[in-house]
């Protein structure tokens, strides 16, 4: 309890800094001020500033107090939806080579953020009883959904080893060869690669900084005869949005509406920054029309995952192909995960939640050192990665040489976004310990300008040179691009 009352005072110190009340070289509040400002003890309060300086957020200085040492002044990178969808084709296939270098940075190491297991593991028992998973664990699993808004039945639930296992029966139960599926990107990047790989056509329809007009789905899914809708869930891979509540009622509405077959994608939303009330699309879902596929990953070395699925109205379908695919993990990995389930999801990941917090926050600034004002991330309100934009592109040669490095912890933008900027963006995985690794070959492969010798010119063009060497001059000195007009932000006021 006294942990939980520590890490209050962390919490309470992350609000001040995103609402800008601390920054910088300000001086904190005496520890008996906010003692009793905070309802707290004095010894609490003095353990809680103690945290805070083995973190690096908050620094003693004597006779003077503690002061803030740290905050990042990276800029905001803006995201702006697509008025039209890309329709992908075998050259946006991403390739295997490329799956599998990129497959650890793809997902949130626990073991290696926290440096410890989070839960206790011996597997001996690896056969499943029950082809949908042992009854206590899909109890302790509808108890967890509770938690998040979404109500269950037992049998309705089905336990996997991952969660592509799960997409891919779903795919094939709920659509044919060549229909038609929305997309919204950026996103985890095997969800398209799952689609194009089962033979359906990708649509897919860039998101901004509020998400997609609605407006514009709409008359995607009337023209395109869209079959089904692939939503990424609160927080989802790279960019860690959250999506407002009022949004996600109007995306039900419109689903509603064409009575659409939609899989919400939700690997992140047990990962907010701060402790908050998720609402998923599934927790709206009142007719059965989402199927609903969540999952921890990277949890525990011995189980690199574990997922589950709500089959919604879909039971009579999913079932026949769920029960013959055999894919439900062994009883004893998924008795393993009870303890983990049965707590409130805060106390389960707030240690996770709080470290991918600081970490970003010191990657933000580690970026900005990179290049001061070239490297722009988004603001993300949870999950495990950043979403970062670059002015100058980083090309596909620069990522197969990243790739050769054996290096881990970045994602090129293409690979997850089809916005015509996408070689401008790359997410960070801020689990890995190797991230500093990749920050190092960013330096040295990308912003790191290479100086070409010097050649002798003749007395007699002096001038020309001179000319040539200050109009040079003011090309590097331009900006990389246009600065953006905040005002375009207002195209977007529609938008779900």
């Amino acid at each position: 309890m006294a942990e939980f009352l520590y890490q209050g005072l962390v919490d309470w110190f992350q609000d001040q800094v995103e609402q800008g009340k601390l920054t910088a070289g300000d001086k904190m509040p005496s520890l008996r001020k906010l003692a009793k400002e905070q309802g707290m003890s004095l010894n609490t309060v003095i353990h809680g500033y103690e945290l805070l300086s083995q973190q690096g957020w908050i620094e003693s200085r004597p006779k003077s107090g503690y002061f803030v040492c740290h905050q990042s002044q990276v800029r905001p990178a803006i995201m702006l939806a697509a008025d039209h969808p890309h329709y992908l084709n075998n050259k946006d296939a991403i390739s295997l080579e490329e799956q599998v270098s990129y497959q650890k940075a793809l997902i949130c190491q626990t073991s290696e953020l926290l440096e410890q297991d989070i839960f206790s593991l011996n597997p001996h028992n690896l056969s499943a009883h029950h082809p949908q998973g042992e009854t206590p664990v899909r109890q302790a699993l509808s108890h967890y959904l509770e938690q998040l808004g979404v109500q269950t039945k037992l049998d309705q639930l089905w336990l996997a080893n991952n969660p592509s296992q799960l997409l891919i029966q779903s795919l094939q139960s709920l659509t044919q060869v060549g229909d038609k599926v929305l997309i919204l990107t950026p996103c985890d990047y095997r969800l398209r690669n799952t689609v194009q790989a089962l033979g359906r056509e990708a649509v897919c329809l860039n998101s901004g900084e509020r998400g997609v007009d609605l407006d514009v789905v709409d008359k995607i899914i009337e023209q395109d005869e869209i079959k089904l809708l692939l939503f990424p869930s609160q927080f989802s891979f790279p960019a860690g949005q959250a999506i407002s509540n009022l949004s996600l009622r109007r995306w039900y509405a419109l689903i509603e509406k064409h009575e659409l077959p939609s899989i919400e994608w939700d690997l992140c939303s047990h990962l907010p920054n701060r402790p908050q009330a998720v609402m998923s699309l599934k927790s709206l879902d009142q007719t059965g029309l989402v199927v609903y596929i969540g999952g921890f990953e990277g949890l525990h070395n011995a189980l690199t995952s574990i997922a589950w699925l709500q089959v919604g109205r879909y039971e009579k379908p999913l079932a026949q192909a769920l029960s013959v695919a055999g894919l439900c993990p062994g009883e004893d990995l998924q008795l393993a995960l009870i303890p983990l389930l049965s707590q409130s999801p805060v106390k389960a990941f707030a240690a996770m939640s709080r470290a991918i917090w600081a970490n970003a926050e010191k990657m933000k600034s580690a970026l900005e050192r990179l290049k001061p004002g070239h490297l722009s991330a988004v603001i993300n309100k949870g999950g495990y990665s950043l979403w970062v934009r670059s002015n100058s592109p980083i090309t596909a040669s620069q990522w197969q040489a990243y790739r050769a490095a054996h290096l881990h912890g970045l994602i090129p933008g293409n690979l997850l976004s089809l916005a015509e900027d996408a070689q401008h963006w790359f997410a960070v995985n801020l689990s890995l310990h190797q991230t500093q690794a990749s920050l190092d070959w960013l330096e040295k492969e990308c912003f790191t300008s290479k100086e070409k010798p010097k050649k002798e010119v003749s007395t007699h063009n002096s001038d020309a040179s001179t000319e040539s060497t200050s109009t040079n001059k003011e090309r590097e000195n331009s900006p990389d691009e246009p600065v953006y007009n905040p005002m375009l932000d207002l195209i977007n006021h529609d938008f779900g």
